[in-house]
């Protein structure tokens, strides 16, 4: 009997995890569908290169690039 209740047990989680799985993968799908929307809008409007720069502008920078831009924005200092 004990058999039995682990295998109905198991059953249970099986089914559930496979719901779970099941729900994640259309969801998935549906964000997989609005990126390729997104991205035929992008190519239509002629933005790729500035949707490019953009996403470049917000990418986190190392403390290496950050001190090089800021030394960049500086005043030249001179007399």
């Amino acid at each position: 009997m004990n058999v039995f209740h682990k295998a109905v047990q198991q059953n249970h989680l099986v089914e559930k995890y496979e719901t779970k799985t099941a729900g994640r993968e259309k969801r998935l799908d549906a964000l997989n569908g609005q990126i390729e929307k997104l991205k035929r809008f992008v190519e239509s409007r002629g933005l790729g290169d500035a949707f490019a720069e953009y996403l470049k502008s917000i990418a986190p920078k190392s403390i290496k690039q950050r001190l090089k831009e800021e030394k960049a924005e500086e005043p030249a200092e001179g007399g």
